[in-house]
């Protein structure tokens, strides 16, 4: 079974605007990164100076993770456990992932009510698994905790779901739940909305250095748990955009045979398409009808800082042509293929 976006995908156009759109996606594609390149980034080509600088970078990584290991050994702590499990994350290596997951889980053992909010490191992490019975899980056992990571979570829980359904009727039912759960987390923060769709490829319009302060900044504020940004604002969506970059897989043919594609999270290939999609759906063009205007300014929450709200809204246009875009191009994918099997009939 599909994924949503491949199953009555809404956003459907017709063929003299699919064709002034796709005109519009070529010359936009001209400048864009590579798949996987945060084009803010210095240049993150394969040479002898950057494999030198992530091996140092991990180097340090590893030490500040044998660091906690050791105040852990001296005195549980939960702030630390989620420190810890963050290097795990951010090495970005299979072998680390089982520690980190071992890490987080043994913070709701010991701290059921999970002050520290460790389910909000733990979700994404076992979805990036596939291991999709025990987000379930721990999305009910946390079902009160409506921050936008855990919306998402639910959200790209339902399209995995529906990914993996069978038979008409449980097709229908998984989908009606991606709707129902696209719908409370466009509620509770559109611009994570926006950003989960248009970074599930790998790509990102928010400079790195704004995401590493964001992060540095929630994970230095644990011990007071006040480390998670306010709901609804303009730092917790460009956080989600990091967690879930290229969760639906990274590069395409190119990529696949230069061996720097990176495969989707088990059961949401395709998801982009479908999230785009249906942020998409929420506006109309000027003039058009059908919904409001594109949004040219940020929703700012309680802790947000100026210069933050002003990285978001410096990008907002381009997030919205990057969505277009990934709709736009799989509408071209999907004619390429009738065409191929209307000549496979004749």
């Amino acid at each position: 079974s599909a994924c949503p976006c491949l199953v009555g995908r809404p956003g459907a156009m017709p063929g003299a605007e699919k064709k002034t759109r796709k005109e519009k996606a070529a010359v936009a594609a001209k400048g864009r990164a590579a798949p996987g390149v945060n084009k803010y980034m210095p240049d993150q080509s394969r040479n002898a100076h950057a494999s030198i600088a992530a091996s140092s970078g991990a180097q340090k990584l590893l030490k500040r993770a044998a660091l906690l290991q050791t105040l852990l050994a001296r005195k549980e702590s939960a702030e630390t456990r989620i420190r810890l499990a963050e290097i795990w994350i951010e090495l970005n290596q299979s072998k680390y992932h089982g520690a980190a997951r071992e890490t987080l889980e043994t913070c709701l053992k010991l701290d059921p009510g999970d002050a520290m909010c460790a389910r909000r490191v733990l979700a994404p992490l076992l979805l990036s698994f596939g291991e999709h019975e025990a987000a379930a899980a721990l999305l009910a056992q946390y079902s009160n905790d409506t921050s936008a990571v855990m919306l998402c979570c639910g959200l790209l829980l339902s399209l995995a779901e529906h990914a993996e359904a069978e038979g008409e009727e449980e097709e229908e039912e998984s989908q009606a739940r991606a709707y129902s759960a696209f719908e409370r987390l466009f509620a509770c923060n559109w611009q994570a909305c926006a950003l989960l769709a248009a970074t599930a490829r790998g790509e990102s319009p928010i400079p790195e250095q704004t995401v590493s302060e964001l992060r540095e900044a929630r994970i230095a504020k644990l011990a007071s748990a006040g480390g998670w940004p306010e709901v609804g604002g303009v730092s917790e969506a460009i956080l989600l955009s990091e967690v879930f970059s290229g969760c639906a897989g990274v590069g395409g043919e190119e990529e696949e045979a230069e061996g720097t594609c990176e495969d989707a999270w088990p059961g949401l290939e395709g998801a982009a398409v479908w999230l785009s999609a249906m942020t998409l759906g929420k506006y109309g063009e000027a003039g058009e009808g059908g919904g409001c205007a594109r949004p040219a300014r940020a929703s700012a929450a309680r802790g947000d800082e100026k210069r933050h709200v002003r990285v978001l809204e410096a990008v907002l246009g381009e997030v919205f042509e990057e969505l277009e875009m990934i709709v736009v191009e799989a509408a071209g994918e999907d004619d390429e293929e009738e065409g191929e099997e209307g000549g496979e009939e004749e």
